[in-house]
Formats: C-alpha cells, structure tokens, sequence
C-alpha cells in the first residue's frame, strides 16, 4: 500500500516541475519575440512597408505580447498558487 502523503507530495513535485518547464518555454518565447521585433524593426528601415510584411504573411509585432517584468510576473505566480 502507497502513502496517500507521499503520492500527494509527488503529484506537488510533477507540477513543479512542469511549472518550471513551461516558465522556460516562456522565456524562450519572449526571446524570440524581442528577436523577431528587431528583424521587423530592420525590415521596415531596410524599406519594406509594414502592409507589404503583412501581406507576405508576417505578424506585426504590436500583435504580439511583450515580455512582462520580472516583479509582474513573480506577483502573478505568486497571486496563482495561493488560489489553488
């Protein structure tokens, strides 16, 4: 027989863990981003109007999200887990 405790401190740890692995995603989303508005930034001074990127199939920036400050987000985390 398994420990009711010890099954529910596992499920806490598996959790964490896929927190953590999908904070990493994140960061490496907003990365990409702030790269991807540097490439469009150079495009658009290279000459290429915004309307021509969109119309080739680029998103404009302003319609992506921006990366949020740390305090933001250690508040949200922190706002998150004391619902649950």
């Amino acid at each position: 027989m398994t420990d009711p405790a010890a099954q529910l401190l596992q499920a806490e740890s598996d959790r964490a863990a896929l927190a953590r692995a999908l904070g990493e995603k994140h960061t490496s989303l907003m990365h990409v981003i702030e790269e991807y508005r540097a490439g469009w930034k150079a495009a658009t001074a290279g000459g290429w109007a915004k309307r021509d990127l969109a119309r080739a199939g680029f998103t404009d920036p302003s319609r992506l999200p921006r990366a949020r400050a740390a305090s933001n987000a250690a508040s949200a985390t922190t706002d998150t887990s004391a619902a649950d």
